[in-house]
């Protein structure tokens, strides 16, 4: 997504092409929940979906990331791919608490680790 936004492709915001991210660590830590939960005999689901609280749109994301690296959008073709909302409602039901809400924080903190690593 870091390639894209610099690179700076910018789809159309409509027809919205939905993204559903989540920060590897959130990713980490809600699989580590569901494992402890289970070792504790909480009743689980069969499956989760691991997303942020946020779904966004592409056009949001990309237009976001272009603007804290200080990039200028190009028009471009319409970008052909799935678009999905998914909900995280039942991960939050389980007690799980995300440090990264939304794509802006996970990012955020990515692009802070990404500007210390080249100090």
């Amino acid at each position: 997504m870091l390639n894209q936004a610099r690179q700076g492709f910018l789809p159309p915001a409509d027809p919205p092409i939905y993204t559903n991210r989540i920060h590897i660590d959130d990713a980490a830590r809600a699989v580590m929940h569901l494992i402890n939960c289970r070792h504790r005999g909480d009743l689980i689901a069969t499956s989760y979906n691991l997303t942020d609280t946020c779904p966004a749109s592409l056009h949001e994301v990309l237009s976001w990331l272009q603007q804290t690296l200080g990039v200028e959008a190009k028009s471009s073709a319409p970008a052909q791919r799935d678009s999905k909302r998914i909900r995280h409602q039942r991960l939050k039901e389980t007690g799980f608490v995300w440090r990264y809400l939304d794509y802006r924080a996970g990012y955020t903190a990515m692009l802070s680790d990404i500007h210390q690593s080249t100090d």
